[in-house]
């Protein structure tokens, strides 16, 4: 059996030796009934151990779980693992990157919200040298907040607080939209990447 990984990671497996002999062969091997009974975990039970060991900002609602329920054209958006990067800066260490064309591109996303209480929605971006800057409206009501994505290298950047919003029948609608780029910005210009939210109690 030869296993190769291109970066650390944990395997899953179970392997079962088979041998075959004439009557009256004699072994030295005893039986091994504790072993041969254990469970093979299944292919979602890995995945979910893999998943544990990936930390997790406090209280986040991470963006990749969610649905995106509309966009604005045919561009991806995508789970993107964030490890060339240092995938411990981000929460479980993958974001949503868009990869948006033009000012005016956007998502939007359904967020689950456990009540009506209104709340200080807060997200928490990336920076990139080829990011757009950003706009928000929560459940068709634009957010003060603007979002300037351009950064001279990859990496998380402060958190940026979008308003009290409440929920309506148990969810928000976060719409983010593309309104330009920073002059610096190169290459696609209007990408962006989002790696989750957290809620305040208002």
């Amino acid at each position: 059996m030869e296993l190769i990984s291109w970066k650390p990671t944990t395997l899953t497996y179970a392997a079962t030796s088979i041998w075959y002999a004439f009557d009256g062969c004699e072994t030295n091997l005893k039986p091994q009934p504790k072993e041969a009974t254990l469970p093979i975990p299944t292919l979602a039970q890995a995945r979910a151990e893999a998943e544990a060991l990936r930390p997790r900002k406090p209280g986040a609602i991470e963006i990749e779980k969610l649905k995106i329920i509309r966009k604005s054209g045919n561009f991806e958006a995508f789970i993107q693992d964030m490890e060339p990067w240092g995938q411990e800066r981000w929460s479980r260490g993958e974001q949503v990157t868009a990869k948006a064309t033009r000012p005016g591109d956007f998502i939007e996303i359904e967020v689950p919200m456990p009540d009506g209480k209104a709340r200080e929605i807060i997200l928490h971006p990336t920076l990139a040298p080829d990011y757009g800057i950003l706009s928000f409206q929560i459940n068709g009501k634009p957010s003060k907040a603007t979002f300037d994505g351009y950064g001279p290298k990859v990496e998380p950047d402060q958190p940026v607080k979008l308003g009290i919003f409440a929920a309506e029948n148990g969810k928000l609608l976060l719409r983010v939209e593309v309104t330009g780029a920073n002059p610096k910005s190169a290459g696609a210009r209007y990408y962006f990447g989002l790696d989750c939210l957290t809620l305040e109690p208002k």
